[in-house]
């Protein structure tokens, strides 16, 4: 089955507002097999939002549509369905007093205009909304399906497994495709993609797909059409192989962020962690701290972004700054090891670099980034070169530090990159002093 998605709304193409409802609903209809081939995005126009629907109906088995259902002038969807299909606007009483009731049950009386979320092209079935106050709308055209729901996301996805979903399930017979999620970090797609493509024993019908994120490459396991049980044993012995080749740089499955395994280790270890960033400036603390329950593991830290914040809070010796600058293995060693002894923790993570767009030189340029660890006395340490915007870097650093401390703490060696741009290790290691 082909899909179009036809998104609605002159703030998508202002780029005032993201298009999410694309994402939600791509995702959903590929567990369905269902393959969607094309999203167009078009402005309020009455004529241009037809003109697409028309486009979309004569090529696909499936088309939704998402936005413009309101009650202001701006909300021409329907119209433009109406118009398209030679089917007038009805009124559906029913429609008008779910919606009075959504509004009592607040304790507000419907808006004036409201009453226009009753009017209805001739023939379409509502899809009830349980999160707002427009219907969704489905009807049939020359054998195609058609989708009309609202653009607000919470609401296009309530809509969407109202009414689309049941409607997926009894095409589908209740074959579906099944995935099963590995969160890799520490190496490029490219090298991932270039070891699995060797792979020799996966089951039959499995397929997999490798999708960049901000944090790593999520590595998806894919079976299907097929029933759910049979989906689990495929996927269960290729997660198993997949698992066993990638190693170490796998941190995670379906959507584990790395904060989330980092605090769980150290929970299950009883330790505690304190942090000390540079060049991050709080962004590792903030992402531990976004996790419920990280109190139990997670002390405290510093933000120690001056040379002198360096040495009056994290204790790092003058003669060291001197010597090797702030950007040096040796001063993120004294800042890990001086902030696990200033919060009293068990571990010490400290991040130093240049996260740029100045600040470089030919012998630490930018996105040059030291990371350390000290655990209880033992000390480790790794350079990166990291590239990209300041932004990134500073982002990929936090990233970084956070793989450190949970490679550490499983005794995990350092994950191999290759000079594609993502990130090489110089050195790294626990270091002898």
């Amino acid at each position: 089955m082909k899909a179009e998605l036809v998104t609605i709304g002159d703030e998508l193409l202002l780029g005032s507002t993201a298009d999410t409802n694309c994402l939600y609903i791509g995702r959903r209809l590929a567990d369905f097999g269902v393959r969607l081939v094309r999203r167009t995005s078009v402005g309020d126009d009455v004529d241009a939002v037809g003109e697409v629907i028309r486009s979309c109906l004569e090529r696909a088995d499936l088309v939704i549509t998402t936005g413009g259902l309101g009650t202001t002038s701006d909300d021409v969807t329907k119209q433009a369905v109406a118009q398209l299909l030679g089917r007038r606007l009805v009124f559906r009483e029913q429609v008008e007093q779910e919606v009075r009731a959504r509004y009592a049950s607040r304790g507000r009386d419907m808006p004036p205009g409201s009453g226009s979320l009753a009017l209805v092209p001739r023939g379409a079935k509502t899809i009830r909304n349980p999160l707002g106050a427009a219907p969704g709308l489905y009807m049939e055209e020359a054998n195609v399906a058609l989708f009309v729901l609202p653009g607000v996301p919470w609401e296009a996805e309530a809509t969407f497994e109202e009414g689309v979903v049941p409607y997926l399930e009894q095409k589908s017979g209740g074959r579906v495709i099944v995935y099963r999620t590995l969160r890799t970090v520490g190496r490029p797609e490219a090298e991932i993609a270039g070891d699995l493509a060797r792979l020799e024993g996966l089951p039959e019908g499995v397929r997999l797909s490798y999708l960049p994120t901000g944090d790593g490459v999520d590595v998806r396991i894919a079976t299907g059409p097929i029933d759910e049980a049979g989906a689990a044993k495929r996927l269960d012995a290729a997660e198993q192989i997949i698992a066993g080749l990638l190693g170490e740089c796998v941190y995670g499955r379906e959507g584990e962020r790395i904060e989330e395994v980092v605090g769980r280790m150290l929970r299950d270890a009883g330790l505690t962690l304190a942090a000390a960033e540079s060049c991050t400036g709080g962004l590792v603390m903030g992402r531990i701290t976004n996790v419920p329950g990280s109190s139990d593991y997670f002390l405290g830290g510093i933000v120690s972004y001056a040379d002198e914040a360096k040495r009056q809070l994290l204790s790092v010796p003058s003669d060291l700054l001197a010597a090797h600058g702030a950007v040096s293995r040796s001063v993120a060693l004294a800042m890990a090891k001086g902030v696990r002894r200033a919060c009293d923790a068990d571990v010490g993570l400290a991040i130093t670099g240049i996260a740029g767009p100045g600040g470089g030189s030919s012998s630490k340029p930018v996105g040059l980034v030291y990371l350390a660890l000290d655990i209880e006395g033992r000390e480790f340490s790794e350079e990166w070169r990291l590239p990209g915007s300041r932004e990134l870097v500073r982002h990929r650093a936090a990233v970084r530090g956070l793989d450190l401390v949970r490679r550490s703490l499983s005794n995990a060696p350092s994950p191999r990159a290759a000079a594609d741009g993502k990130g090489e290790v110089r050195a790294g290691g626990e270091t002898d002093r």
